[in-house]
């Protein structure tokens, strides 16, 4: 839905006009993946896909926000610092996350009101494309265009917020997904540091776009999709506290692995079989119900489970410490316009993804395989893993040829596809597109 049709539609709706209109871009990470929350630097970009808000104030502390998709249920709650979330995997656990977490972060005597809203966008759901942190974002900026906050905080304290709200809906990620959002440049990678937060622009060279192709495997971060997905922020956490006894450091202090300040490799003190949370424990020279209660417990009060098999403590260390050194890498070629020897890092990056972290999938494997395939300088999976999308980095007079190559043989020849695009999607230009790199969200007063 167009800006304009989304103004009208909520002028219907309502029947009165919004007084803001809030876009905040969904993301690809070019390279940096599953690095953000071990304390590590990332190098994503925005792209031109976005979720937007109509919005305008209420009289009162009730929040009424519709979709424009029929598919995603209205949903009304209060203003508060205790919002009732909805059940797992409902979309307005991401509007309640960030309102409840601004709540308690305006100034003291602020006169909070709610507001009415209408959300649509074209970012795909479940495709690794950072709907969800976008909605967050966008979210935050109408309850802050509503109270007359918006410049309240500067962006980098703002992505603090969103990335410590998100965690209302049970993620453990880290916060590159609500910077980007946020602070983004057109024409540039971002790349991000972390704790303390530093963000710096990378000019991407001229005559390069990044294909993005849909694997259509949802990549939830809800419901029974939580465990998996949170398996291995708690295996990194867990190996830096290990490293961090190792060199006589107190775990408790250590939250991410970055803090354990590894040397390189490592990893290579870590047995290349799994641990037991028997075993785990031993290194910590803790009991099983401490180690539980200090170091296992999720923000839901759970303890996490010990997976079938056992905690990959080597694998994982590896892919994150490889991966942070890819980063470094990356940044220095683009730096110098060397797009070769970047594609060369990303098809690295996706191989430690898929063999030491375990995220890909046979599909995202098959996309990124028939884009390099079909010219493509690079390709590897972005975001989360478990399914979403797969990226290339193309010189842009080879986008259609990358494109047609996708269409041909994943779409039509594995996926079985005819001419119509998948269900859900009513365009093939939302399932596989080419994108530059755009600007972070805005919120414009109507």
């Amino acid at each position: 839905m167009s800006p304009d049709d989304l103004i009208q539609a909520y002028t219907s709706l309502f029947d009165r006009k919004p007084t803001a209109f809030v876009e905040a871009p969904g993301r690809v990470n070019l390279i940096g993946e599953h690095t953000d929350y071990n304390g590590y630097p990332v190098l994503p970009m925005a792209i031109r896909r976005a979720i937007r808000v109509a919005v305008a104030p209420r009289d009162d502390i009730r929040v009424v926000v519709h979709a424009a998709e029929d598919r995603f249920k209205p949903c009304a709650f209060d203003v508060s610092d205790e919002i009732p979330r909805s059940e797992a995997g409902d979309w307005s656990n991401y509007v309640k996350a960030a309102v409840q977490k601004l709540v308690t972060e305006l100034p003291d005597g602020t006169s909070l009101r709610g507001f009415d809203a209408m959300v649509s966008g074209d970012v795909p759901s479940g495709a690794g494309l950072s709907s969800s942190s976008a909605l967050v974002v966008a979210s935050a900026l109408a309850f802050l265009a509503a109270n007359d906050h918006v410049d309240t905080f500067d962006r980098a304290k703002l992505s603090d917020l969103m990335a410590e709200a998100e965690q209302y809906v049970g993620t453990a990620g880290g916060g590159m997904d609500q910077t980007v959002c946020l602070q983004a440049q057109e024409g540039s990678a971002l790349r991000i540091d972390f704790f303390p937060l530093r963000t710096e622009p990378v000019p991407l060279p001229s005559g390069v776009s990044i294909v993005v192709a849909n694997s259509l495997v949802v990549a939830e971060k809800s419901g029974a999709a939580l465990l998996k997905y949170n398996q291995r922020p708690i295996e990194c956490r867990l190996a830096g506290k290990i490293i961090g006894a190792w060199y006589g450091m107190d775990p408790d202090e250590i939250q991410r692995l970055a803090q354990a300040d590894p040397p390189f490799e490592v990893w290579t003190q870590f047995r290349e079989t799994p641990y037991s949370r028997d075993e785990i424990a031993g290194e910590l020279g803790i009991r099983i119900d401490e180690l539980d209660r200090l170091y296992l417990t999720m923000n839901d009060g759970r303890v996490f489970p010990e997976p079938e098999g056992g905690f990959l403590l080597h694998d994982r260390v590896r892919h994150v410490l490889s991966e942070a050194d890819r980063v470094e890498r990356a940044t220095e070629v683009l730096r110098d316009g060397d797009v070769e020897a970047f594609g060369r890092l990303m098809n690295e990056s996706h191989a430690s993804c898929r063999d030491d972290y375990g995220i890909s999938t046979p599909e995202l494997d098959s996309l990124a395989d028939i884009m390099r395939e079909a010219g493509a300088l690079g390709a590897r999976l972005t975001g989360a893993g478990f399914g979403g999308c797969a990226i290339a980095l193309v010189r842009s007079e080879d986008a259609k040829r990358v494109i047609a190559a996708v269409r041909d043989r994943y779409y039509r020849d594995e996926r079985g596809l005819g001419d119509d695009p998948p269900e859900g999607y009513t365009e093939w230009s939302d399932v596989v597109f080419a994108t530059d790199a755009g600007p972070g969200a805005t919120v414009r007063n109507l």
